[in-house]
């Protein structure tokens, strides 16, 4: 709801009148006690002890809106929070995991390979076969002719005795290229997975640290407003006691009242009960601070500072299209007053109003 404080309204003189003519009366009295209060005056200090008892319980009505104003806030800050984010952050690490340790195989796999395919290099371009590669022809091998096929099987035993050495380095070392490459390709697509979650539990994430930021934004705005408001009520309220405890000596048959009215002039008002509790702010079940996916911050933590990834690095990675749900709306805000004014209250059509510059009720 609206904040008690308001701007100043149209009973504004009738108030500070209704405060002028009860002093003017503790000032005769005062000076005079033992001169009688005319009816009219008498019917008038009642009706006033009317309204100030009636003033009294609207404070108390605006003291108790104002905190469970405070309270429904503070509701709504806790509320900001998203029942799935935990199952996407667990989703999203698990499969940070996975991603991270299919790297590693992937980077401990690139020395095996190297290692395999340097032998069969090295073999490769040794003399034995460098120096020495077969030279014959295999263009016979459908021939009829004995002179031909003989020549094509000597071949083909050199042939054999030549690559027999060389050829199973080359399937060892491509072995190794396809394992790796086949590895690669199961690390790309984890990290694809990787990414996708960790831009889901962004987007659930900024949602809530979205909706932290207004509620508390709402609330530091309604604090200051009702502080306001808590102070001026307290005034007023003492106001409206000192008020009532001098209507109460000044309509009592008493011939000397001066006793009772300094007896009121210096009343203490206890106030506690109108003081309101702001609590504090609930702690974030988040970290709202954490930068967003594939952002230059986030691939240095996740990929760039992994001891892996010199020799396994990631592939490009996919943006994230980050569309946040609605959050909830906080609760309407207090209504600012104008510069200076007084704060007014309500009371069967009549008003008390407090002059935040000057400190004075009217």
């Amino acid at each position: 709801g609206d904040s008690s404080v308001a701007g100043v309204g149209s009973h504004e003189e009738g108030v500070a009148a209704m405060e002028a003519f009860v002093m003017k009366q503790v000032d005769k009295a005062l000076s005079n006690a033992k001169s009688a209060l005319p009816e009219d005056t008498l019917a008038s200090l009642k009706a006033f002890k009317d309204y100030t008892k009636a003033l009294q319980e609207d404070v108390l009505k605006l003291h108790a809106s104002d905190q469970k104003d405070i309270d429904l806030d503070l509701d709504d800050i806790k509320n900001c929070s998203d029942s799935g984010l935990e199952a996407k952050r667990s989703s999203m690490e698990d499969l940070r995991r996975q991603h991270h340790s299919c790297r590693e195989q992937q980077a401990a796999m690139v020395d095996t390979m190297q290692k395999k395919c340097e032998d069969y290099n090295r073999t490769r371009k040794s003399d034995r076969f460098a120096g020495a590669p077969p030279t014959c022809s295999l263009a016979k091998v459908a021939t009829d002719s004995p002179d031909a096929l003989e020549a094509f099987e000597a071949c083909l035993q050199l042939t054999y005795r030549w690559t027999a050495g060389l050829e199973p380095l080359r399937e060892i070392c491509n072995a190794a290229r396809e394992e790796f490459h086949d590895k690669a390709d199961q690390c790309k697509k984890l990290q694809s997975s990787f990414e996708a979650s960790a831009c889901l539990h962004a987007t659930k994430q900024e949602g809530v640290c979205g909706c932290r930021e207004r509620t508390i934004s709402h609330f530091e705005t309604r604090h200051k407003t009702v502080s306001e408001g808590e102070a001026i009520r307290q005034h007023i309220y003492k106001s409206a006691v000192q008020m009532g405890c001098f209507i109460d000596v000044l309509v009592n048959d008493a011939t000397d009242k001066r006793e009772a009215l300094q007896t009121c002039k210096e009343l203490p008002v206890d106030v506690s009960h109108l003081e309101i509790a702001f609590g504090l702010v609930p702690d974030a079940s988040v970290t709202c601070s954490q930068a967003p996916p594939c952002s230059e911050s986030w691939l240095s933590h996740e990929y760039g500072a992994k001891a892996w990834h010199n020799r396994a690095p990631a592939a490009t990675c996919a943006a994230c299209d980050m569309k946040v749900a609605g959050t909830p709306t906080p609760t309407p805000g207090p209504t600012p007053s104008p510069t200076g004014v007084a704060a007014v209250y309500s009371s069967n059509g009549a008003f008390l109003a407090l002059n935040k510059e000057t400190g004075e009720a009217h």
